[in-house]
């Protein structure tokens, strides 16, 4: 049986989004990321999650999407808008899937 990590899962990494879709957020000493952008429609989800964590989502300065699937970065471009300051990776295959 596969359990799902929700919340704070490690006092630098914390789960959000939906057990579905979640995304990772991990604090460094310096810097915050957040792996995963999830479906399209996540991105108010994902937002609101950062905004009541730690920091809120203007202390995310970067985002990175592990592949290219839809289910996997569908919010980047929300999330992008939304906090203008994070910087984004991923594979060189991913930018032309979001032009």
């Amino acid at each position: 049986m596969k359990i799902q990590a929700r919340g704070e899962v490690h006092p630098r990494v914390t789960v959000i989004g939906r057990p579905i879709c979640p995304a990772y957020v991990i604090r460094g000493d310096s810097a915050t990321m957040m792996i995963e952008a999830g479906v399209n429609f996540m991105g108010p989800l994902f937002k609101r999650d950062l905004d009541n964590i730690g920091g809120g989502s203007a202390a995310v300065d970067f985002l990175f999407v592990t592949h290219s699937h839809w289910d996997h970065l569908g919010s980047m471009p929300y999330l992008k808008r939304e906090i203008p300051s994070v910087r984004v990776g991923a594979h060189r295959a991913v930018p032309p899937l979001l032009e």
